[in-house]
């Protein structure tokens, strides 16, 4: 537990909560290399987003008896979660990147309502809205921040998947282009092959930060104290190479470990101004 309240104290703390997809994400993207690598023309794939779809894939995987459905559907059902847990929080201003996403939304609420006011001639004072603003923003998620991923020093705009019809809220297929899940290498022909690519690297490096927090592992690669955690079993190093599997890495539900935090933390009630504070 030590281990993942460190790494929440970053702003990659919260992708915590996602690495429970990522062997899920990086199954879909074999899947997909395993089928059509080298059977595709890429220009007509970014030329028709509309057909190039991930249903185009599923209608295919019925067709063509490309393996079990099922599992062509919880990849990508995985895929898609974990995209948009991190596209959700992924920012270009350097100026947003560690700050609370609650606290930035807030601001900018309550400069919309100081704008709606002076255009009412409300007469509020500033410090209402600021007592409102904190107790709101108390109550939601500190931890949950902006981050962002970047690309030879650009940040990337990477944008959460979304339904094409207004009126639904689950991601189909269809609502999927194909190119983002295809990597074609360091100099491929796909620019969003650096997309996915960065995301799967931001992940695994989530996951190894709480490994090594966990067993305490010492200084960083270079060091002479470095300690790559071959005692405990950590090594080979933990890339999409080695992840597969739910086991591979750290998976944690939200409230689960919002939970667990609750009992470890509940205190029995006494008296006075020095009573520590202590986990159970």
């Amino acid at each position: 537990m030590w281990g993942i309240l460190v790494t929440f104290d970053t702003a990659a703390g919260y992708s915590v909560f996602a690495l429970k997809y990522l062997p899920a994400m990086i199954t879909w993207m074999k899947l997909l290399h395993s089928r059509l690598n080298q059977r595709l023309n890429l220009d007509d794939v970014l030329g028709n987003p509309d057909i190039y779809t991930c249903k185009w894939v599923m209608d295919r995987v019925k067709k063509e008896g490309w393996g079990d459905p099922n599992a062509w559907k919880e990849a990508f059902d995985g895929f898609v979660a974990g995209w948009n847990h991190l596209a959700r929080r992924i920012t270009t201003d350097e100026n947003l990147e560690d700050s609370p996403i609650d606290t930035v939304m807030a601001d900018h609420d309550r400069m919309q309502r100081f704008s709606d006011d002076a255009a009412n001639h409300v007469d509020e004072k500033k410090e209402d809205f600021d007592d409102e603003d904190q107790i709101r923003i108390a109550k939601k998620n500190q931890f949950k921040k902006f981050v962002k991923i970047q690309f030879e020093c650009e940040p990337l705009p990477i944008k959460p998947i979304v339904a094409k019809h207004p009126r639904r809220k689950q991601i189909l297929p269809i609502d999927v282009p194909l190119v983002y899940a295809l990597d074609t290498g360091l100099n491929g022909a796909l620019d969003s092959s650096v997309m996915i690519r960065k995301m799967v690297q931001h992940f695994i490096t989530v996951n190894n930060k709480v490994l090594r927090a966990c067993y305490q592992l010492r200084g960083e690669p270079g060091d002479d104290d470095y300690d790559d955690g071959t005692q405990h079993g950590l090594q080979p190093g933990l890339d999409s190479q080695h992840i597969s599997r739910a086991r591979d890495v750290v998976d944690i539900d939200q409230e689960e470990f919002r939970e667990c935090i609750q009992e470890c933390t509940q205190q029995t009630l006494r008296y006075g101004d020095r009573v520590p504070y202590q986990l159970n």
